[in-house]
């Protein structure tokens, strides 16, 4: 998938930060494409099929050692939708998890 979106621009870039958190600096810096297209055929897949290329600076403010990071995520959420990158950074998060047990655990 990352070599493909190399041959594409993505729709909607944007940058959040700086922000400092935690003795941190972090910069992310978010490309959404429309994945119809690109890793899936349009005709077969129906809906809607969202990439996001999402990428970290971070800096340590008492170290200043700098890191990198670099994540896809496949959604099928439209690729206008409104804070993306943020929906995306909180996926894992603990509440999160518990919704998702909870919901697939409750009594049918």
């Amino acid at each position: 998938m990352e070599d493909k979106l190399k041959e594409h621009k993505p729709l909607y870039p944007y940058t959040e930060g700086p922000e400092l958190g935690h003795g941190i600096i972090e910069t992310r810096t978010y490309g959404i494409y429309d994945g119809l297209g690109i890793i899936a055929d349009k005709e077969k897949c129906g809906g809607n099929m969202t990439i996001m290329e999402y990428k970290a600076e971070t800096v340590r403010k008492k170290t200043a050692i700098h890191t990198r990071e670099k994540r896809m995520y496949v959604s099928s959420l439209p690729t206008d939708t409104p804070s993306l990158g943020s929906i995306a950074r909180h996926h894992g998060t603990i509440g999160s998890m518990h919704w998702g047990l909870d919901v697939n655990l409750l009594p049918a």
